[in-house]
């Protein structure tokens, strides 16, 4: 399986596979709105097909990929508090 891995801020790498490869890894999910030029993010955690947290991240559509590193990092303070 294809594993892409990247840190956030010196943390421990984290690490993208398959579900289908890892049935027991965290995974997140969710949907998104946008208000103007707010994108509202909510997304859950979750480990072996159940929810173990749940984030609301608010962001700028001219500032995605900021708002991807602050979906991400919210969801790693979930996995590893």
């Amino acid at each position: 399986a294809a594993v892409q891995r990247f840190r956030l801020d010196g943390t421990a790498p984290l690490e993208f596979v398959k579900e289908r490869d890892m049935p027991e890894a965290y995974r997140l999910s969710g949907s998104y709105v946008v208000e103007g030029s707010t994108v509202v993010v909510t997304a859950y955690v979750l480990r072996d097909r159940t929810i173990v947290g749940q984030l609301e991240v608010r962001g700028r559509t001219d500032a995605i990929p900021a708002l991807a590193d602050e979906v991400l990092k919210r969801a790693y303070e979930v996995i590893a508090p």
